[in-house]
């Protein structure tokens, strides 16, 4: 009997319960009315002993109650279940998984912009849903797969850019367009820095393959905090906007494209409508006509062939000048 146990009364029956507990831990039970610190500190143990992986655990665990992927969806891209059973997706267990002719499938996770491919390593293909073999002569073509299913409620004929808006599409694939009879794609990337500065190279890769590229420009639509055309949508719908008014609305912002030129750089033609002041010439050991004042000049030549004492010689004589020598040589 341990005198200390219990109201220090002591006992001489078993009082102590020892058990495991359906996730691993060691339960402890004093029928003395003894509580867990005071038996472990009796032993020499302490609380994190009382657990399988010796830590003890921070917060219970909670049931995540999961939604059904399709009703996600459905309020994601504010379209009707009927619509999206249509199109070549399937649900599984708290995941979208987008399907397309091969065994190959996207799986996305609800309520999550987490994606992965399945089976892993399997050549995965560049759109979604898979084009036909006969086709509109304008196709559409989104940044991700829902931006492609609110664009085809609203009846155009768009696809998404399964990895996204940095990679163009192959010249293969390209090729399977214009021969199922495209002569025009429309770029509708997100307004962000990532959509706009992929659509260069996607005009680029398009052209190339002898088809026309136009840009819609979503920055017409969004307001702030939109950057997609489901977020236009999304917001279109709480006016009651028809589809067929959301598409109009789509083709209305289609441009050809322009890019941004920068505002620094200026064409031949502008230099030669520019009033320059004249050019005046520093003394170059004597010499006049060969280093002009206010300008850059570059003076090369082989190692050990004297460029260093001649810059020191024109330095001595520009002495009424402004002159400042920088050099990394000690």
């Amino acid at each position: 009997p341990n005198p200390s146990h219990g109201k220090r009364r002591g006992d001489r029956n078993p009082s102590l319960s020892i058990s495991s507990g359906a996730d691993g831990r060691t339960l402890l039970h004093c029928f003395a009315n003894c509580d867990t610190a005071a038996i472990l500190d009796a032993v020499g143990l302490s609380e994190s002993d009382l657990f399988t992986d010796g830590a003890k655990p921070t917060a219970t665990k909670q049931t995540t109650q999961h939604v059904a992927p399709l009703d996600w969806l459905a309020d994601y891209t504010q379209t009707p279940h009927a619509y999206l059973k249509t199109l070549p997706l399937t649900v599984g267990r708290n995941a979208l998984r987008f399907t397309f002719t091969s065994t190959v499938t996207k799986v996305r996770k609800v309520e999550s912009k987490h994606f992965t491919w399945t089976p892993t390593g399997a050549e995965t293909p560049e759109l979604w849903p898979q084009p036909e073999q006969e086709l509109p002569t304008t196709v559409w073509l989104c940044e991700g797969e829902t931006d492609a299913i609110c664009a085809r409620y609203a009846g155009l004929d768009a696809y998404a850019l399964t990895h996204g808006a940095s990679s163009t599409l192959s010249g293969n694939v390209l090729d399977a367009l214009k021969t199922a009879g495209v002569c025009e794609i429309v770029l509708a990337l997100d307004t962000d820095n990532a959509g706009q500065s992929a659509i260069r190279k996607h005009v680029d890769a398009i052209e190339a393959a002898s088809i026309g590229a136009k840009v819609c420009n979503l920055a017409e639509l969004t307001n702030d905090g939109e950057k997609d055309v489901r977020d236009v949508w999304r917001r279109m719908t709480l006016d009651r906007c028809k589809p067929e008014e959301f598409r109009a609305c789509l083709e209305d912002a289609v441009t050809e494209y322009a890019p941004k030129r920068n505002a620094n750089v200026v064409n031949a033609v502008d230099v030669l409508g520019m009033n320059f002041p004249p050019i005046s010439h520093l003394p170059f050991l004597g010499r006049s006509g060969y280093i002009a004042k206010g300008w850059c000049t570059l003076i090369a030549a082989y190692p050990k062939t004297g460029k260093t004492e001649l810059l020191s010689r024109l330095c001595h004589d520009w002495h009424r000048e402004r002159v400042l020598y920088v050099t990394e040589e000690s």
